[in-house]
């Protein structure tokens, strides 16, 4: 009861001037308010700028490590790569760089479409395949392709070191120096047959299974691509070994040679041809096909 008196006696008696009061205590209080709320919109307009500042710019600044996968790419692959990534920079005790593992997954990445004629050239290697290409090179003669086994030959060029010591197509060579010649060893066993003049061991196991050593030195090779010979009955055969930067050339003047000679059919061998420049292709069909298509 004491209570209610004092409460009824305080609203009871609370005069004009108490009621603006009142009033003025609440006005204020909604400018308190408002202030309030526009302090925090501020404050997080501000923080928003500033977040997407620092995004933006980490965003620019690491856009050229960013690897983008195809849009259908297991995302479950891609965490594990980076699972993997961590786990190897956390935890991997011996010495190794970053630029080589990266290497290593780049040819890992090419060698995962199982096909042969499909394959990733580190820097150096990209240099020498340019030079042999070209139709001179150093090494022992062959043009072979590297599989779990060795490297398997596909062709052997006249007066080099390899037709010398009696390689031939179909031989594999199994190790070169001691070094197992397979697909991993690529490039150092690039390395050591592109210097001229030396000493080279390989072992060879020819196509029925024998194994033998051979010795030769690395030479210089001035490889002529194209080699042609006629019969009494005017066929021809001409074999192209490779597409290098004087096909083209070479092809039209022995075809233009077995033409004179009452050329009545020819035989054009591509067997072990590993390719090579596409417009020295170009030219040979244009020398034997029609217009066209």
């Amino acid at each position: 009861m004491k209570l209610y008196s004092i409460r009824n006696k305080t609203l009871g008696n609370r005069g004009e001037g108490e009621s603006g009061g009142e009033k003025n205590v609440k006005m204020n209080g909604v400018f308190i308010l408002l202030g309030a709320v526009l302090l925090v919109l501020v404050t997080a307009a501000v923080t928003l700028g500033i977040a997407s500042s620092v995004y933006k710019n980490r965003l620019e600044k690491e856009r050229t490590y960013t690897v983008v996968f195809p849009s259908d790419t297991d995302p479950y692959k891609v965490a594990k790569l980076q699972d993997i990534i961590d786990y190897i920079d956390d935890n991997f005790v011996l010495e190794y760089t970053d630029d080589a593992l990266i290497e290593g997954a780049i040819k890992g990445y090419i060698d995962a479409l199982g096909d042969r004629y499909s394959y990733y050239l580190e820097p150096g290697d990209y240099e020498s395949y340019n030079e042999y290409i070209t139709g001179t090179f150093t090494g022992i003669g062959v043009s072979a392709t590297y599989t779990d086994d060795g490297m398997v030959v596909e062709s052997v060029f006249e007066d080099s070191p390899a037709k010398e010591a009696g390689i031939v197509v179909g031989d594999t060579i199994t190790y070169v120096n001691g070094l197992k010649a397979d697909t991993s060893a690529a490039s150092s066993i690039s390395s050591a047959l592109s210097q001229e003049g030396v000493i080279v061991r390989l072992t060879v196991v020819n196509a029925g299974g024998e194994t033998r050593e051979v010795e030769l030195k690395t030479a210089v090779i001035n490889r002529q691509s194209v080699y042609g010979v006629g019969y009494d009955d005017g066929i021809y055969y001409i074999r192209i070994t490779q597409f290098d930067n004087d096909t083209g050339t070479e092809f039209e003047q022995m075809l233009s040679q077995a033409v004179s000679d009452g050329m009545k059919a020819l035989i054009l061998d591509l067997r072990g041809n590993p390719g090579g420049y596409e417009k020295q292709a170009d030219i040979v069909a244009d020398a034997i096909l029609g217009e066209g298509v």
